[in-house]
């Protein structure tokens, strides 16, 4: 879940003062954590004070995505955060829905990483706004040719992530794929395992230092420091921006914004304030 809004009481932390404008996710399951509320506690480790122009609502839009993303790709893949060498060639690396709100932070976060990207979205429209954001090269995936093309522009594609999940997604990037190749899925795939393709469900709340059966990942808390450590710049500079967004008029219109997204009759990120 998404959050941002002013520090009220900075408790012990050293980091943060009142008035400060932070961005943060809630946690599921711990209601004094949640977004939907006036109040939320934050983790101090868990969020970023944020100076950038940017309007609160835009910048509402980032969190979770974002922390989606990063687990996907480094994480879930074990991509290097940064390019150590700029004489070493770049990754391939293949984004499934890359028009979504995760594929398109997955996107920028790549090219951070110093990645080629391939990029494929839902339509024709969608593939300039995949560009705008970084990707190398932009396919729909309703291409007749979209498996020769992608294995034509990365030829030793090995890492993708797959933000849809189906059957079809699946087979279509083991298609794009050499073995052995590693795919990051947004949510877990219930289909048979593939010979040489290990596939990764990507948990997002892995960045606030547990995995899913509540151990400890030192992995997660490093990737959350470096994260939320260099949002601000980014932000600042471009290099992350924050989804498209529409804004409901407030808490009494979160039902139907959700039945809204069930029906795909709304395509942008749904935000609001709470007062």
């Amino acid at each position: 879940m998404d959050i941002v809004g002013h520090v009220v009481d900075s408790g012990e932390s050293r980091k943060f003062q009142e008035r400060d404008l932070i961005l943060s996710t809630g946690t599921v399951g711990y209601s004094d954590g949640c977004s939907y509320r006036t109040h939320a506690l934050v983790h101090a480790e868990s969020c970023r004070r944020i100076k950038s122009e940017i309007p609160v609502l835009g910048l509402s839009t980032v969190p979770f995505s974002l922390c989606k993303a990063a687990c996907g790709l480094y994480l879930g893949m074990g991509l290097a955060k940064v390019a150590d060498r700029s004489d070493v060639a770049a990754t391939h690396m293949l984004i499934w829905g890359a028009n979504g709100g995760v594929g398109k932070l997955v996107v920028q976060l790549a090219k951070i990483s110093g990645c080629s990207v391939v990029a494929v979205t839902s339509s024709n429209e969608n593939t300039a706004q995949a560009q705008a954001r970084g990707a190398d090269y932009a396919f729909s995936r309703s291409d007749p040719d979209l498996i020769t093309k992608i294995r034509s522009v990365s030829p030793d594609l090995r890492h993708a992530f797959d933000t849809i999940v189906t059957e079809e997604t699946i087979s279509q990037i083991v298609d794009c794929c050499q073995k052995p190749a590693t795919v990051a899925t947004a949510i877990k795939y219930t289909g048979a395992p593939i010979d040489g393709v290990q596939l990764n469900p990507v948990y997002s709340g892995e960045i606030m230092g547990k995995t899913t059966t509540g151990q400890l990942s030192a992995a997660g808390v490093e990737l959350g420091r470096w994260l939320w450590g260099s949002l601000d710049e980014w932000l600042g500079t471009g290099k992350i921006r924050p989804l498209e967004y529409e804004v409901l008029n407030g808490l009494q219109e979160v039902q139907e914004g959700l039945d809204r997204l069930e029906s795909g009759s709304v395509h942008k990120k749904l935000v609001t304030y709470v007062t």
